[in-house]
């Protein structure tokens, strides 16, 4: 399989970064892309759960929130659900596009076609992303940088 697409949007306010992730979800969904998005914990899951329903009045994003007792999401492989909201990957995945907004790389980057990190403009949210940057040029993958 071929290497995915590899792109961090730098944003300009820390705050927009769920606003831009439903932005950029709402894109992919209407392009038939079908995307896991992948949060730093249970909160800021739910937190996009509930804003991809409300978000913009006449958008309608049909999703799924998968959270499982221990932390592990074991296998997803549910076609009909087009976008998934969950805080850890799933060992099976059959999403084309990851919307990571964990700020980490992904080591199983091969189940997806496309990789979007969303990153806020705070400090901390920019080196974890440089450091996930780097990861990825060490595996020999060409990363986009995209400011927003």
């Amino acid at each position: 399989m071929q290497a995915p697409q590899i792109d961090f949007y730098l944003l300009s306010q820390d705050h927009e970064i769920f606003n831009y992730s439903c932005r950029l979800t709402e894109k992919a969904f209407s392009t038939g892309f079908t995307v896991f998005i992948l949060t730093k914990n249970v909160d800021d899951a739910k937190k996009l759960d509930d804003l991809l329903w409300s978000f913009r009045a006449d958008s309608f994003i049909p999703h799924q929130m998968i959270l499982s007792a221990n932390g592990n999401n074991a296998v997803y492989n549910d076609q009909t659900i087009p976008v998934i909201i969950g805080h850890t990957l799933p060992a099976i995945c059959q999403c084309t596009l990851l919307i990571n907004l964990a700020d980490k790389a992904v080591t199983n980057q091969n189940t997806f076609k496309r990789i979007c990190h969303v990153v806020s403009d705070n400090a901390e949210n920019i080196h974890t992303a440089k450091q996930a940057y780097a990861t990825y040029k060490r595996e020999n993958m060409s990363p986009k940088i995209i400011n927003v």
